[in-house]
């Protein structure tokens, strides 16, 4: 038997010889007395194994019973450990998912905060380029504006130089047109008082004529901006003064020169002029017609020069125009290279340099249209 079972009683000699005794048989047909007596050990040797097999039974289910409780107990032990187990991994799953998305939070917050904070720095390094650039042209304003307030004291000096001398030529000039006048009354008053020769009247017609065709020499235009640029009593005075030259009032000249004139006695003609009183008269008059040749010059040079300067002021606003849109066009866009920077300036620059050309231009303009008036 041990040859292909293990003895589980081989250190219990007892149990070993009463599992492992040999079995005799022996057929009884007919037993006798003898035999009965001789087969009463054997039904003891039974009895005593049957009883012994009985205990290794109870044996055998109380050790039964305790392996099946232990088992149980066992079981019951794994399978709330299995409970517990699942109840906190279900936890830390929970409190896992829950960190994964809170650092995910906080990943797309400190993204937002880098993000903002790249654009505050880029905000930062704006304004302080643009302080820069405010700073640049605050103190460029000011050395425009002390260069300004030096060349506006200049221009008021000159202003006042040729409000001056504007009103020193517009008082020789007023002299001049008196003294233009006095020759004919002159020639009157002594017309009066002294008798002409034929010969000195047909000669003194004679300078008139002349005088009166060099005037004609002048063309239309030039008589034309002569009187468009000369004031009133100026061009009253002109024309009072060029009357006594024309052609058609040639005989009424010699007969106002011949004419006794109002409120003198007429008396008939015995004392013949003298020759240096004729000199003189004619003198005279041809110093009356030099001057008013060389006020018409003058009269045509302005002219000349105001409609020159006009056409100058017309480019130079122009120009700052343009200037003016280019500007407003680089203002509009964000700066945002070196390049632009150094162009607005530039730009700048050469509209500052337009506007004092516009207003040069203009207070030349004014002075030439003040002496002009």
């Amino acid at each position: 038997m041990e040859e292909f079972y293990k003895n589980p009683f081989r250190r219990e000699l007892d149990f070993n010889e009463l599992c492992y005794a040999s079995v005799n048989s022996f057929p009884v047909d007919n037993p006798s007395p003898s035999t009965a007596t001789t087969a009463l050990p054997t039904t003891t040797t039974t009895a005593a194994a049957a009883t012994v097999m009985g205990g290794i039974s109870e044996n055998l289910k109380e050790s039964e019973f305790l392996g099946v409780s232990s088992a149980l107990r066992y079981q019951t032990q794994l399978s709330e450990a299995l409970r517990a187990n699942s109840t906190l991994r279900a936890t830390y799953e929970t409190h896992i998912e829950a960190q994964r998305q809170e650092m995910e939070r906080l990943s797309d917050e400190n993204n937002k905060l880098l993000k903002k904070l790249t654009r505050l720095e880029t905000d930062l390094r704006s304004l302080v380029l643009e302080k820069e650039c405010a700073a640049l042209a605050y103190r460029r304003e000011i050395e425009k504006n002390a260069t300004l307030e030096g060349k506006i004291r200049s221009l008021e000096a000159e202003l006042n130089s040729l409000e001056q001398r504007t009103r020193e030529l517009s008082a020789a000039y007023n002299g001049t047109s008196r003294q233009i006048d006095t020759p004919g009354s002159l020639v009157q008053t002594r017309a009066s008082s002294h008798y002409q020769y034929p010969q000195q009247q047909q000669h003194q017609q004679h300078h008139q004529q002349q005088h009166h065709q060099q005037q004609q020499e002048f063309t239309p235009s030039h008589e034309k901006d002569r009187l468009l640029y000369t004031p009133e009593p100026l061009r009253y005075g002109s024309q009072r003064k060029d009357r006594p030259y024309d052609t058609n009032a040639g005989s009424s000249n010699s007969n106002i020169n011949t004419a006794t004139p109002v409120g003198l006695p007429r008396t008939d003609p015995v004392t013949p002029v003298s020759h240096t009183s004729g000199r003189r008269l004619q003198g005279n008059a041809g110093n009356g017609n030099n001057r008013s040749n060389n006020t018409q010059r003058v009269d045509e040079n302005r002219a000349t020069n105001i409609k020159q300067l006009e056409q100058q002021l017309l480019r130079e606003c122009q120009k700052k125009d343009e200037l003016e849109r280019e500007l407003l066009r680089m203002e509009s866009t964000r700066v945002r290279s070196g390049s632009d920077r150094a162009k607005k300036i530039s730009l700048e620059r050469a509209l500052a340099a337009a506007q004092h050309a516009v207003s040069d231009t203009r207070m030349k303009l004014r002075a030439l249209s003040a002496l002009v008036r």
